[in-house]
């Protein structure tokens, strides 16, 4: 009888082991299963937040980029409008700066004569020079100050002339060392182009010298705008 119940219990023993080996595995694959589960769903939702990061960088890079290309085609259509008006008052320049000899004596060789800008030879091509000075004025805000006032002082010079031809008087004519009996005729304008010569040239060599300074800095918009508010 005392084996047979030794035999129960070990019996009962081996039977409890079993169990708990089996809860124990059970418990394992619970919590195995759990893990999976909860790992699955931090990277599922890990993978959702960077996402979206991903998709906020890309609209502020994205937007970013498209301001930099209105920027960009902004300043482009300045510097042209810039370019435009250089172009223009290099036309002008040029007509303006044409030099002929004029000899007060057929016996002069040449080098000897005396040197005035052809826009003198007659009040029909100052008017025109005056008229061509004053159609740059519609590129006034693409212009440098610098250059605009030089452009007003050769423009003032041209009006001061034709006005001294059109009303002669002795007053206007005494202003260029002339003299209304002698010299009011019609090479009055030639005579006023000798006497302005070293100052028009002064000028034109001063607005070359901007030009230059300028055309090497359009694309510098932000100066210009500072400039321009001198204005």
């Amino acid at each position: 009888m005392a084996d047979n119940l030794q035999n129960k219990a070990v019996e009962q023993a081996v039977n409890y082991f079993q169990v708990s080996e089996l809860q124990f595995i059970i418990f394992c694959l619970l919590i195995l299963v759990l893990w999976f589960i909860g790992t699955y769903y931090l990277q599922s939702r890990f993978q959702k937040n960077v996402m979206k990061d991903i998709a906020l960088q890309k609209e502020e890079i994205e937007k970013r980029l498209k301001n930099i290309d209105y920027k960009n085609d902004y300043y482009k259509k300045i510097i042209d409008k810039r370019m435009t008006a250089y172009e223009y008052l290099e036309f002008v320049i040029s007509k303006i700066e044409v030099i002929q000899e004029i000899f007060d004596d057929y016996r002069l060789k040449q080098g000897e004569g005396k040197n005035i800008y052809s826009c003198f030879m007659n009040k029909e091509m100052l008017a025109e020079t005056c008229e061509n000075i004053i159609s740059v004025s519609k590129y006034d805000l693409w212009l440098s100050n610098e250059v605009r006032i030089k452009l007003s002082e050769i423009n003032l010079i041209i009006a001061n002339a034709l006005t001294s031809i059109n009303c002669s008087n002795k007053r206007n004519l005494e202003f260029y060392g002339l003299n209304i009996q002698k010299d009011n005729n019609d090479k009055l304008s030639i005579k006023i182009g000798i006497y302005e010569y070293k100052k028009m040239s002064k000028l034109i060599n001063e607005v070359r010298t901007i030009m230059a300074k300028d055309i090497k800095t359009l694309d510098e918009i932000v100066p210009f705008f500072d400039n321009l508010l001198k204005k």
